[in-house]
């Protein structure tokens, strides 16, 4: 008897090796050019990410249905609020001023990338100073900073993008950790909200899914939201992006110094106050 529980154990074993697909095989990473830039292209489960192989900026999120939310393009020129609809778009966007300007934000060149294993890309800035990955999983990326220049600049991480694929704040929402938040607020016209959060999301209520955002070390800096339109028009604006920032401080002001860890994935289901609880215990369960 124990003979015959044995080889069924071998056959299953033998089995699920291969024909049940493990994590790391349902990542696939390639390359390609979007907007004339050269990318990696990242493929999980239910996700692909665009990385801007020149500056380390994640230029493209888009989900199943084929939605993009950050739609980073190049404008013919860099103005505000006109290149909310663009250039500002992107996702960390590390670094902002500075000799370091650009550092993770799609579009610059200051960026070594490069593959260093099945589901991890490693970005290195060309004078040294700063150096982050990207580890993907099934459901979500893993983003480690490893190195900054902590004496000379902050950072901040930000995702500056469209929930859904368009700029609507009126059938868009967002949330945090504390729950599910009613405001529109206009950045353009200083109405941005703060607040301390360990983790966010955003909504589009077209699409039964949400994009959530995670810092995994809870810290004392401030971080922001608000709708920027790319007119005086503010929020009925024509386009747009979303302005979301762990650690961005008032009068965008970077304010983190450490070697954090963040998390993005698509949760996929509408979230309301009714169903809050479900998408804090995935997070809950998936992150932490």
């Amino acid at each position: 008897m124990n003979k015959f529980i044995q080889i069924i154990f071998i056959i299953l074993t033998l089995w699920v090796s291969l024909f049940v697909p493990t994590a790391q095989a349902q990542i696939k990473i390639s390359e390609t050019t979007f907007q004339k830039r050269l990318h990696y292209k990242v493929e999980i489960s239910n996700a692909t990410f665009l990385i801007d192989k020149y500056s380390g900026g994640i230029s493209s999120l888009t989900d199943k249905q084929g939605k993009d939310w950050i739609q980073w393009k190049r404008l013919a020129e860099e103005k505000y609020p006109e290149s909310a609809a663009g250039d500002f778009r992107g996702m960390p966007n590390f670094v902002y001023g500075g000799d370091d300007n650009g550092t993770g934000h799609p579009g610059f060149e200051k960026v070594m990338c490069f593959k260093d294993e099945e589901n991890r890309i490693r970005i290195k800035s060309l004078n040294g100073k700063w150096e982050w990955q990207y580890e993907f999983f099934r459901k979500y990326m893993k983003v480690q900073v490893l190195s900054t220049p902590a004496s000379e600049r902050n950072y901040w991480f930000l995702y500056e993008g469209v929930p859904g694929g368009e700029f609507n704040p009126e059938r868009q929402y967002w949330g945090t950790h504390k729950g599910l938040k009613t405001s529109m607020p206009d950045y353009y016209r200083s109405e941005e909200e703060y607040g301390k959060w360990d983790w966010v999301f955003f909504g589009h209520q077209n699409f039964k899914r949400v994009l959530f955002l995670v810092q995994k070390r809870a810290d004392k800096n401030s971080d922001t939201f608000g709708f920027l339109g790319d007119s005086d028009n503010g929020l009925q604006s024509e386009d747009g992006m979303v302005v979301f920032g762990f650690g961005r401080g008032r009068n965008a002001t970077p304010l983190l110094n450490s070697n954090q860890i963040f998390y993005v994935g698509f949760y996929e289901k509408l979230v309301d106050s009714d169903s809050f609880s479900k998408l804090a215990l995935y997070i809950q369960k998936t992150i932490f």
